[in-house]
């Protein structure tokens, strides 16, 4: 069953990580440089967003089980699931574009993607499986957010994002491969 759930989950990610290269060849008018990734949930091509972001939320869950049988410490499980739930929720929350009124789905995106990276990263981190990607993560997520908030970083946080986002898939890639074996 670990393998089963292995196999899943290094399919999941790879699906996450295809759908959200498609979606940067397309013609969005989104600035991987600048524009953040939940952009992406936003217009005509919102339909690869929702995608990816359905498939790394079940790669999250497929691995949190797989570690849970493989008996690993219970708070990186439940960090997983956490994780995992968020993303699946957060397709039905999309954000507010730049020059945007905040509204209460945008503001609910925020939160959910603050949640997210912060389980993520906490996960990645606690646990024994290549923990320094959830640490290049954590580092990742915090400078995206500082980002968010203006300054010299501000014209960069899509690819401080990006960054946290590789360092992500990468790690669940790594955890599912290790279950199958």
């Amino acid at each position: 069953m670990t393998a089963a759930l292995g196999v899943l989950a290094a399919l999941a990610t790879l699906a996450c990580a295809l759908l959200l290269v498609r979606v940067h060849l397309l013609p969005t008018g989104y600035s991987a440089r600048r524009d953040r990734v939940a952009d992406y949930g936003v217009g005509r091509f919102s339909g690869h967003y929702v995608a990816a972001a359905i498939a790394v939320g079940a790669a999250a869950l497929a691995v949190a089980i797989g570690l849970a049988h493989e008996h690993e410490r219970w708070f990186v499980v439940v960090l997983l699931v956490a994780f995992g739930a968020s993303r699946l929720v957060a397709p039905w929350f999309p954000p507010d574009l730049e020059g945007e009124r905040p509204s209460r789905p945008g503001r609910i995106h925020l939160w959910l993607a603050a949640f997210a990276y912060a389980t993520i990263a906490a996960a990645a981190g606690l646990s024994d499986r290549t923990p320094w990607l959830g640490w290049a993560a954590a580092v990742c997520f915090a400078a995206t957010l500082l980002s968010l908030r203006g300054g010299a970083l501000r014209d960069r946080t899509g690819q401080i994002e990006r960054l946290g986002l590789v360092a992500v898939l990468a790690w669940l890639l790594v955890v599912a491969l290790g279950l199958i074996a």
